[in-house]
């Protein structure tokens, strides 16, 4: 039997998704549309015990990196109370059915996606999904796989309209408000690392020290590393070290000739990352 996907690594689980508009219409393409989306985003990011790490709206998709946990430690009285802060209107689901919505990836997306539709129609007009029937989740086994998709989504380049299939950038970082801090660290001669690849005697650095350090892992990207990155977020790929995924590869591994083949793939980089078709 193949494990559930949220359960591949363990937990937390860290995500890039991808959600497009119906027929890539530019449905997102009022700042009025686009804002909400940021709310409703910040909403669930309380009420699921989210971390997100960035947004990134266009007028006809987002894309969207957040950490989830698979387990909750609340007991049924505090999750229903949750609930009722995300302004449901049903407000008798049976514990063991919510919890498994509030630590699922797929209830996340499902809550998400419900949600935003009925607000957008509701100032647009229009009944029914505003959203194509699936979206792409990546996963991002270490922080440096978790830092390189932030770069890719927040650094322009005369490739992004043909990679993501967008144009109008209408969000970033600044924008959507308590955005998790990022797992970096500097060493004492100014060296910027991922925090997983840092001595424990690192501290964090300070909120407001994020975006400069972020700019300076991402200037030790070159543009052919960021090109590769994007189009294995484009494909779907699950991204990590090498030895963070050897466990991935191990649990989901499936017979030969059952189903899509999955193996380990260089990316052509200087960073050493490897990528599996997800």
């Amino acid at each position: 039997m193949q494990p559930h996907r949220q359960h591949i690594i363990g937990s937390p689980n860290t995500y890039l998704i991808t959600g497009h508009c119906a027929l890539d219409m530019p449905l997102l393409e009022k700042e009025i549309d686009a804002h909400a989306l940021r709310e409703l985003c910040d909403k669930i990011r309380s009420v699921f015990d989210l971390q997100i790490f960035s947004l990134r709206i266009t007028p006809s998709s987002y894309q969207l990196i957040f950490t989830h946990l698979d387990q909750l430690l609340d007991n049924d009285d505090t999750l229903q109370d949750r609930w009722r802060n995300l302004g449901s209107r049903s407000t008798s689901i049976p514990p063991d059915r919510l919890r498994e919505r509030m630590t699922s990836l797929g209830g996340i997306m499902q809550t998400l996606a419900q949600r935003y539709s009925r607000s957008w129609h509701h100032r647009n007009g229009g009944h029914g999904s505003i959203w194509a029937r699936r979206y792409r989740s990546c996963l991002l086994a270490d922080d440096t796989a978790l830092l390189c998709a932030i770069a890719c989504l927040e650094s322009p380049d005369q490739n992004t309209a043909e990679v993501w299939s967008t144009a109008t950038l209408h969000s970033d970082r600044s924008t959507l408000p308590r955005l998790a801090p990022l797992p970096l660290r500097q060493a004492p001669d100014g060296h910027t690392m991922p925090a997983d690849e840092a001595l424990l005697s690192l501290i964090p650095p300070l909120r407001t020290d994020n975006q400069p350090l972020l700019d300076d892992f991402m200037d030790s990207i070159d543009e052919r590393s960021l090109y590769a990155y994007r189009t294995a977020l484009r494909k779907g790929w699950a991204l990590g070290r090498p030895d963070s995924l050897i466990d991935c590869l191990s649990r989901i591994g499936r017979p030969s000739g059952r189903g899509r083949s999955r193996r380990m793939r260089d990316l052509d980089d200087e960073l050493g990352l490897c990528g599996v078709w997800g």
